[in-house]
């Protein structure tokens, strides 16, 4: 049987009708927006290392949200974008929206108001229960309160660090209100969501303002240290003062400078030996500043990885290492041929 042979040109011919074709096309594409998607979101058993695509996959904080971490603080909203709160979970805490939609293609923050994630309408909620209350142990414990035995207290965590400064607290009065102190970002209420009062004794000195460091006695309750790793300069390194070194393991506006560019060490030393997967950075500095090439993460002061600084972005930057490696003391060392840096 017979077949036509067939004949191969290495450079297709095209007419200019065909050319203005392809060019045409290629245009669309290039203007055509980005595809809008439904991010899901469940406080209660959500992970943020998920996709976030699906009810299976949710996430559990929102964008915008300063404890998401992973994929919810890496990812940038654009318009059409859906964050679909879990029905029937509440969830807690301050989310600040900064990415804008359009009036065509709105983003949408929705507590499943179509019913089809969860069960009923999701609840936004700044407060949370505090628990852990226990009864004073003495009377000189509450500075001879006759009333002792009815007094108890609890331990909060409240985030400080937009507060230090200096080596010092910046009190609210001092300073903007985005850095208020922290007693005054604390605000009590039972189960009937009634406000309760803070009890004062002395009264404080001006009604208006019953929150002034000087009107409050001094707790004998001394607050514990219970952060159970080291964090250190390495020899050589040095680093101002505007913040404490433990910021650098949770990021944020006050992470420490770390000096100098070329070589400079921070090292952790861990509680116990623990296995290491993967290493990962947030970039903070101002636009004039250098940034470093490379930044080298160290095993029990061995070279395990070297990462390639992406200096266009300020979200965190994951590194999966080449093996697992279990070590006691990790170190980071910044990297760059900048002589000026």
């Amino acid at each position: 049987m017979n077949t036509p042979a067939k004949t191969a040109a290495p450079h297709p011919v095209r007419s200019n009708t065909q050319r203005c074709a392809a060019i045409f096309l290629l245009l669309i594409a290039i203007t055509w927006p980005l595809t809008a998607a439904t991010y899901y979101v469940d406080y209660s058993g959500g992970s943020n290392q998920a996709d976030g695509l699906s009810p299976r996959t949710a996430w559990k904080h929102s964008p915008g949200d300063k404890n998401a971490t992973d994929k919810p603080k890496a990812v940038a909203l654009v318009e059409g974008d859906t964050i679909l709160f879990k029905g029937g979970v509440t969830y807690f805490g301050e989310i600040e929206i900064k990415a804008s939609g359009s009036k065509e293609n709105p983003i949408t923050w929705d507590g499943n108001s179509a019913g089809t994630f969860g069960e009923g309408r999701a609840i936004l909620d700044g407060a949370r229960t505090i628990n852990g209350w226990k009864p004073v142990e003495s009377a000189e414990a509450v500075l001879g309160n006759p009333r002792w035995k009815e007094i108890m207290f609890a331990d909060l965590d409240v985030d400080l660090s937009s507060n230090f400064d200096f080596d010092g607290f910046v009190l609210h009065r001092d300073n903007t209100v985005a850095r208020q102190a922290p007693w005054q970002r604390v605000f009590l209420i039972d189960g009937q969501k009634k406000v309760l009062p803070i009890a004062q004794q002395p009264k404080p000195k001006d009604v208006f303002y019953p929150d002034l460091p000087e009107d409050f006695y001094e707790s004998t309750h001394t607050l514990a240290d219970t952060y159970p790793h080291k964090i250190y300069y390495e020899e050589g390194t040095k680093g101002n003062r505007t913040a404490p070194l433990i910021s650098i393991t949770f990021g944020g506006p006050n992470a420490p400078v770390v000096q100098p560019m070329n070589g400079g060490k921070i090292s952790i030393d861990l509680a116990r030996p623990t296995a290491i997967t993967e290493m990962g950075f947030t970039l903070f500095r101002p636009a004039s500043t250098p940034a470093p090439e490379h930044i080298v993460l160290f095993a029990d002061d061995k070279e395990i990885f070297k990462a390639k600084v992406d200096t266009s972005t300020t979200q965190l930057q994951r590194f999966p290492l080449p093996a697992s490696v279990e070590a006691k003391k990790l170190t980071f060392q910044l990297l760059t041929s900048d002589p000026k840096a």
